[in-house]
């Protein structure tokens, strides 16, 4: 059953007790060329990541179940071509693959993903009206601030206008 012997009481002969298949160099070839294939099209989209340096501060992917914050480390060494040891704030030393580490700048602690700029809406005057009230000026909107995703979208609150009677 599924290409093994079952257990029994009953005799057996002794050719039935030999490996059943043989490996022939044919078979090894069909082996070789299907990995061979496999690997191409596994590298056509694949890309190398750069390798990092020790003392890089970085970002470790989280690896746990009900984990799903990145945790802030720097590299203490390079293992393999792919594997780095990462010592985090913490004083934890993990061993990683570069697929699960990015790079994060050094000269911040405070990684903020989210730059905020300052921006003022501009307004529209009536010309009808001869009569202008003092609440009608430059400032009538609130000024906004405009944040920007990672991604580049943009995202900023609704503009109340600011009336004064």
């Amino acid at each position: 059953m599924f290409g093994r012997s079952t257990k029994t009481l009953l005799r057996t002969t002794s050719s039935h007790l030999l490996q059943s298949k043989v490996i022939t160099d044919n078979d090894r070839d069909c082996v070789v060329k299907r990995r061979a294939d496999e690997a191409l099209r596994f590298n056509q989209h694949a890309r190398d990541l750069k390798p990092l340096q020790a003392g890089s501060s970085v970002r470790i992917q989280p690896s746990g179940l009900f984990s799903h914050a990145w945790r802030q480390g720097v590299i203490t060494k390079q293992l393999t071509s792919r594997t780095y040891d990462i010592q985090t704030d913490d004083g934890t030393v993990l061993t990683r693959s570069r697929q699960f580490i990015r790079l994060t700048p050094n000269h911040s602690s405070n990684y903020q993903s989210t730059p905020s700029v300052k921006h003022s809406a501009h307004t529209h005057k009536s010309t009808t009206s001869p009569v202008t009230n003092q609440s009608q000026n430059e400032n009538d909107f609130q000024s906004t601030t405009i944040t920007g995703t990672r991604s580049g979208r943009v995202s900023k609150p609704a503009q109340t206008l600011i009336l004064l009677y």
